[in-house]
């Protein structure tokens, strides 16, 4: 008998204050793209209090599309009303990009929770200390936004002298700035099995799965807890150089990413919605703000701009 191709997640845990722990079982074709059956994420702040339909946030953005290219349900517990919302609507954007993928399969839920109480007017940015997120935070500067920078994307969880580097120099940073940096490590890349996603899926306009899918979704969902607790309505995410619009980039970019406008900008949950920003801005131009910013302000300002080093340093 043939097994139904499906994932279950287990309601989300918190140990130690700040380690969120999602398990999940899979079955069917699906389970060939996992390694482990458990996504962990930890962070520098307490996510006790963090409602179990926003802790799940994190392991969903990552999760959901592995089950939409595998024709895979989804099961949870609870989710918050707004996230599943931008969900449905990241698939379809999903859909019109990589229009010769299908995109299917459905999230099965016990309960909707409404999170509203929790906006305090504060922002966050993503921030890897790049020509993209200097920018960003140039731009955003008066907002005085919290840091999230995180392990495990370009720099790998086991990394360990890499991550010290630009977690100093991020701190730093946040410092001469009078800033709150945010840290968070997970495996949200590791725990995929990303060769065999890569060989089923990297075709037909999707040239990989890091950069064509996971990139945006996956990582802005990681900072969902962080977001509840201190108080964020608005994520910002530095947008790759020369995305003006949908339009410009389905006719400009041959081979769509995963961060683009209609993926980050209609992400949503609770009290909170994310914004990619710089999005008129060419690298050009970005590097522009950034010499202004160095001739006003800043003249010892340092860029991180190679992901590809992983000791954390340029090329």
């Amino acid at each position: 008998m043939k097994k139904q191709n499906k994932i279950v997640l287990d309601s989300p845990k918190v140990k130690d204050g700040n380690k969120l722990y999602c398990q999940f079982n899979c079955s069917g074709k699906v389970s060939n793209y996992f390694k482990e059956d458990t996504f962990y994420m930890k962070v520098n702040a307490n996510i006790e209090s963090v409602p179990k339909s926003i802790l799940v946030i994190p392991a969903l953005s990552n999760i959901c599309p592995v089950a939409w290219l595998a024709g895979a349900d989804i099961y949870v517990e609870e989710i918050d009303g707004e996230f599943l919302k931008a969900l449905n609507a990241v698939k379809e954007s999903f859909q019109v990009l990589y229009p010769k993928h299908s995109f299917r399969g459905d999230i099965k839920y016990k309960r909707i929770k409404r999170n509203k109480q929790y906006g305090k007017r504060k922002s966050g940015l993503f921030f890897s200390g790049g020509v993209d997120s200097v920018a960003a935070y140039i731009r955003k500067q008066n907002q005085k936004p919290y840091l999230l920078t995180v392990r495990g994307a370009d720099i790998p969880l086991s990394e360990k002298e890499g991550w010290m580097k630009v977690r100093d120099n991020n701190k730093q940073f946040a410092k001469e700035n009078g800033l709150y940096p945010l840290f968070i490590q997970s495996n949200f890349r590791s725990f995929l099995n990303e060769r065999n996603l890569n060989k089923a899926f990297s075709k037909n306009g999707l040239k990989g799965w890091w950069g064509g899918i996971q990139h945006g979704l996956g990582t802005v969902g990681l900072s969902a807890p962080l977001a509840f607790i201190k108080g964020m309505n608005r994520i910002y995410f530095a947008s790759s150089p020369g995305i003006i619009s949908v339009d410009n980039y389905l006719k400009f970019t041959p081979e769509p990413e995963g961060s683009h406008p209609s993926i980050e900008n209609n992400l949503k949950w609770g009290a909170t919605k994310v914004a990619l920003e710089s999005m008129d801005l060419s690298r050009l131009d970005k590097i522009g703000v950034i010499a202004r910013h160095i001739k006003k302000k800043n003249p010892n300002l340092q860029l991180r701009v190679c992901w590809e080093s992983k000791k954390g340093s340029n090329c």
